[in-house]
């Protein structure tokens, strides 16, 4: 600027502004070029007010306002502030008060500490200037308004109203209350205040606003800057400058308001304000749901996929937030609440999680109704009692009443607060009120009932386990409420989510069924609740390899749930999810791969790239990828979502640990055998520690762990475990399950080790009365039934081992057999390693039978389906070890260079594929040592075949 304006420029720029804003902002520029201004400075003093009045106008003066600063609105002040610095503060005086220092400055005003000196009540205030940038109309507009809103607001948290009027020299001014504090975030974090803490601090800024709104004052930039709390913990709510008084209840529009333009901080701003419809109550609920968030788990509730203002702004209006239990919560942010990241999660988990959701929904019909309302679902929150955010269901309100009224029933509390309590009464609808009292009244005789149970006298002195209270639970559950079935059918659903957690299907699936049956007839075959049955039945059917069933109740699932958007939107994402894991396990795994591709942008944009959801996804897709051959890329995404892991596992510790298992599988896949049997180990150590000796998932674990055992040669350990796990099978799922057939099957490892009676034993047990045995496949069967074929083979009843494997093969060889995948069609990977497995036995029962030309048929196709099968080097060698036997015994001219050659290739494989002290190494030897009979070198042959026979018995 070439010189500063005079008093006397103001007078005529004043009216020449008011002409400017009533034009629209693109006929401005055309009416300042026509303008006869004879002063150039008074063209250029106009030509840059318009300038920072446009940047006013898109929003962002409150995002940048040093930038604000630095035009026109500084410039204004030069008369006025910047004599100040010369003359030394405490100079400078506007109206009855002293200015002493500039405490703040934003778009439209600077603030200051001052103190009256009129020598009447001495007091410091927070003076409030306004640029001169702007006209004296809108100056006068903008002071008179929030003059207005701050006189009809009397909180104690709200900073005070003291003063206001114009000076000599027209300065417009405010005087408030001056707060001596820091913004609210900063404040917890210094303080390191732990959540019930600031949950109180939260508690005050929301009695302020409902007070504001009782006076129908709409805040509109509620944000940590505009939130102070003083050294004594006082919460001061500040800064109603672009506040809005309610007509009816929404927000009318002023003059200075369609000024401004879109006024609001983005990081806090509700949906309609970013999206420029009505604002009303509900807008002030939503920017503090945003500050509960941040003062929870440390940051805000959209992660953006790149930094800038459109893609918030996205984020806002289309992109529901993550849990806040769900977020990356880093060591800093738990000590800065007094706690680690994984109690930190716990205890947002569930309702903390709940009440923030609510207060960010997308419509303001689906938020709190009013900032009290938010208020005391938090005060709920803090006295243990059920939070209005969450469904009334009879579980939920158990589960808090019993966390309220500790009861000395140390193992069953859980389980049965879990169960416990009453429903909502609706009041608009009497008989439904009745009917719900009923139910209520039922539900808690029954839930009286299990807490009776582990009375001493009752239990005669034996403290009942959880699983003791759940199943007299389960036994009492249709006779108490036998009336009424809505109540039973929610009762069951908390039983089938219990037994499902400790992996007891046999129970839970007749509850599920139950409980299907009833939500069908009571609600209908389209309903929500109907659909949510199927998934729940879904997930059971998966555990107990019913995976055809599987895979059908999900398809059904989701085509009702699909009619029930948006409120199903969980749910569909869940099945596709599970369809992916399906998928890979029946050998489909090109389609799992596709479905994936597709969900996991999904899940990132509903839940946020490290939600649990996610996740879990990336686990599998693993688990997948390791399947397709690509280890490296397995492993790698392990290795990225493992510290999100140790923040997820307080929220959910089963699955995690099962994340936990997969990693053990990818690494299994790698081949880095040591680190797959620390995991499986770990797991299992795990899975006791959550649910007990007695539950059903070890025992996958540990019969994995069997298998790795084998791989790496150690039969005597593998068969111990196998010994082990049947125990353990049968007693946490009983004798009919899938998992306990597949332990005995396993049985057979001990004719390895010479007890081929105890192998046969138990392999036949595994047989018996498969019928009876849900989620059993054909292709287990014959597994099964190759595992008895060995154990026979071994104990030296070849003949019945060849009369048993010779239907299989023949099945196996048929076009479109029965496969994996359950369907009929070309063989998978899979299916071709299981039939050249079923061909090498039968080669050695051949071999055993003294028909070494079938035999070396046999080893043949088993060579053929094993031509391109990923990961089956070990099954190559084994394969080749018995072609190069059967040719030795065939006695053919060529025998010996054919043998030696198929030898060679056998001895490779084992030596790149197997640690020194496996026993293939030894097997090699004795093969091997058979050469030279062909060779006529028998003394040779028997020396080399003793030591190998020695080496392999040790």
């Amino acid at each position: 600027m070439n010189r500063h304006l005079q008093s006397e420029d103001w007078s005529a720029l004043s009216a020449l502004m008011d002409e400017a804003l009533d034009l629209a902002p693109t006929e401005r520029a055309r009416w300042l070029a026509a303008l006869p201004l004879a002063d150039a400075a008074q063209r250029e003093w106009l030509a840059r007010w318009l300038d920072d009045l446009a940047d006013v106008e898109t929003g962002d003066f409150l995002l940048h306002p040093a930038v604000a600063q630095e035009g026109l609105f500084a410039s204004s002040l030069e008369r006025r502030e910047r004599p100040l610095e010369a003359e030394g503060l405490g100079c400078r005086s506007v109206g009855p008060y002293r200015l002493l220092r500039e405490i703040g400055a934003g778009g439209m005003a600077s603030v200051w500490l001052a103190e009256r000196n009129d020598g009447t009540l001495k007091r410091r205030v927070a003076l409030k200037l306004p640029h001169r940038g702007l006209s004296l109309r809108t100056l006068n507009e903008r002071m008179s308004h929030e003059r207005d809103i701050l006189g009809t607001l009397a909180h104690v948290h709200i900073a005070r109203l003291y003063d206001a009027g114009v000076d000599a020299d027209g300065q417009a001014y405010l005087a408030l209350e001056y707060v001596e504090g820091m913004a609210i975030t900063r404040f917890c974090d210094e303080q390191c205040l732990p959540v019930r803490a600031r949950i109180g601090l939260l508690q005050q800024v929301l009695a302020a606003v409902q007070h504001a709104h009782q006076a129908l004052v709409v805040h509109r930039d509620l944000k940590p800057s505009n939130i102070l709390v003083t050294v004594h913990g006082e919460v001061r709510l500040l800064d109603f400058g672009i506040a809005k008084l309610l007509t009816d209840g929404t927000a009318g529009d002023i003059k200075l308001t369609q000024i401004g333009g879109r006024a609001m901080t983005p990081d806090y701003a509700s949906p309609e304000q970013i999206a420029g419809r009505a604002v009303g109550t509900a807008s002030d609920v939503y920017s503090l749901g945003v500050l509960l968030y941040e003062l929870l788990c440390g940051v805000r509730p959209y992660m953006l996929r790149r930094d800038s203002q459109g893609a918030l702004e996205d984020a806002i209006l289309d992109d529901e937030p993550a849990r806040p239990s769900q977020r990356l919560i880093t060591t800093e942010a738990g000590q800065a609440r007094g706690t680690t990241p994984a109690r930190l999660a716990r205890l947002l988990r569930d309702d903390l999680d709940t009440i923030v959701l609510k207060a960010l929904k997308k419509d303001p019909a689906d938020r709190y109704p009013t900032a009290e309302a938010f208020r005391q679902d938090l005060q709920r929150w803090l006295d243990g009692l059920p939070v209005q955010a969450r469904p009334d269901s009879v579980a939920y309100r158990g589960a808090k009443f019993v966390r309220r009224n500790a009861l000395g029933v140390a193992a069953g509390l859980a389980v049965v607060g879990a169960v416990a309590g009453g429903v909502t009464a609706t009041a608009w609808q009497a008989r439904e009120a009745q009917a719900q009292a009923q139910r209520a009244q039922a539900v808690s005789d029954f839930v009286i009932g299990l807490f009776r149970q582990n009375d001493p006298v009752a239990a005669r002195g034996r403290e009942l386990s959880a699983r003791d209270i759940l199943d007299r639970g389960q036994a009492d559950l249709q006779a108490r409420l036998k009336d009424q079935p809505r109540a039973a059918s929610e009762l069951q659903g908390v039983l089938v989510d219990l037994y499902g957690k400790l992996g007891d299907e046999r129970r839970a699936i007749p509850l599920a069924e139950s409980r299907r049956d009833t939500l069908r007839r009571l609600d209908g075959p389209q309903s929500l609740s109907y659909g949510r049955s199927l998934v729940s039945l879904a997930e059971l059917y998966t555990s107990t390899y019913q995976l055809r069933q599987a895979v059908e109740m999900y398809t059904q699932a989701r085509a009702i749930l699909q009619r029930h958007t948006p409120a199903s939107a969980d749910d569909l994402l869940a099945i596709d999810g599970h369809l992916a894991f399906l998928l890979a396990r029946t050998q489909r795994q090109q389609e799992a791969l596709q479905l994936h591709v597709k969900l996991l942008p999904r899940l990132q944009a509903r839940y946020g790239p490290e939600s649990w959801e996610v996740v879990r996804s990336q686990a599998h897709l693993a688990s997948l990828v390791a399947d397709l051959g690509d280890v490296p890329r397995a492993l790698a995404i392990h290795q990225q979502i493992a510290p999100w892991l140790d923040a997820l596992e307080a929220a959910h510790p089963l699955e995690v640990i099962e994340v936990r298992y997969g990693r053990g599988y990818v690494q299994l896949k790698a081949r880095d055998h040591e680190a797959a049997i620390a995991s499986f180990r770990r797991f299992i150590a795990d899975a006791d520690r959550l649910l007990g000796k007695h539950n059903a998932r070890a025992p996958v674990a540990q019969q994995a762990l069997v298998t790795l055992l084998t791989i790496t040669g150690r039969y005597a350990e593998a068969a111990q475990m196998a010994d082990q796990n049947v125990e353990r099978a049968q007693q946490a799922a009983g004798n009919d399950a899938v998992a306990t057939r597949i332990a005995l099957s396993s049985g057979f490892l001990w004719a390895w080790l010479g007890r081929a009676d105890e192998g046969e034993r138990l392999a036949r047990l595994a047989l018996a009365q498969l019928d009876k045995v849900a989620g059993m496949t054909v292709q287990r069967e014959r597994r099964f039934q190759r595992h008895l074929a060995a154990a026979l083979l071994l104990g030296g009843k070849a003949g019945e081992a060849q009369a048993l494997l010779v239907p299989i093969a023949a099945s196996e060889a048929a076009p479109g057999f029965e496969a994996a995948s359950g369907a009929k069609g070309k063989p998978s990977s899979l299916d071709e390693r299981e039939a050249a497995l079923t061909l090498n036995l039968l080669s050695g029962t051949r071999l055993a039978l003294r028909d070494p030309a079938a035999a070396e048929r046999d080893a043949a196709r088993a060579e053929q389906r094993l031509a391109g099968v990923r990961d089956s080097e070990t099954d190559l060698a084994h394969t080749l070890l018995l072609r190069a036997q059967a040719i030795l015994e065939v006695a053919a001219p060529s025998a010996a260079e054919q043998a030696e050659a198929t030898l060679v290739r056998a001895e490779a494989l084992v030596r790149d594929h197997t640690p020194a002290d496996h026993p293939d190494r030894q097997f090699v030897r004795i093969v091997k040592a058979r050469l030279p009979h062909a060779q006529g070198h028998a003394a040779e042959a028997e020396r080399e075949e003793a030591v190998a026979q020695a080496a392999l018995a040790a």
